[in-house]
């Protein structure tokens, strides 16, 4: 049966870019696919804005590291916005949240070859991000499909919101991409 959204405020969800269908994380957070093509999911009324968006795919076993890598094996390129509402009135108090984003260079773009901006809520969180430059740092070798793509995951705690988070992208080099 399809999944519905509670009445309320959401308290975690997860935004899975072009995955294969929604999935339910160990710590229980529901991860949505974004587009839905996995059959039904909670509307959220998501805003998700990209130039020329491209959906990029690989198996969660070419992905290194621990945790979410399933999130990390798909990804939009092009992406410029996320707005994902949290189902409180916009006249409601600021609320406290944590914004974790998931990356992976998922198109082998070498340092430099994408650099790009990541705003929450208005404001710089990540200047000149550059993917497969975090990937070389954590690996100590260049990004490669014949070995298991580094995971990027970037936390930002205690970001205040009222009636949405928003996300924004801004190219420098390439075209901005983002997993999760």
């Amino acid at each position: 049966s399809a999944l519905k959204a509670g009445d309320g405020p959401i308290r975690r969800v997860g935004i899975n870019l072009a995955a294969p269908g929604d999935r339910r994380a160990d710590n229980g957070t529901l991860w949505l696919d974004y587009p839905s093509v996995g059959g039904s999911s909670p509307d959220l009324d998501l805003e998700f804005k990209a130039d020329k968006p491209k959906l990029l795919r690989r198996h969660a076993r070419q992905m290194a590291g621990e945790g979410l890598r399933w999130v990390a094996a798909s990804g939009i390129e092009g992406a410029e916005s996320l707005r994902i509402p949290l189902g409180r009135p916009a006249e409601a108090q600021p609320v406290n949240c944590t914004v974790r984003l998931y990356f992976a260079e998922l198109a082998a773009q070498q340092p430099g070859e994408r650099v790009f901006d990541v705003s929450v809520q208005g404001r710089t969180v990540l200047e000149d991000f550059d993917i497969a430059a975090e990937t070389v740092e954590q690996s100590g070798e260049e990004v490669s499909f014949s070995a298991p793509l580094p995971v990027v995951m970037k936390e930002f705690p205690a970001v205040e919101a009222v009636d949405a988070i928003v996300v924004d992208f801004a190219a420098k080099t390439g075209r901005p991409l983002v997993c999760g």
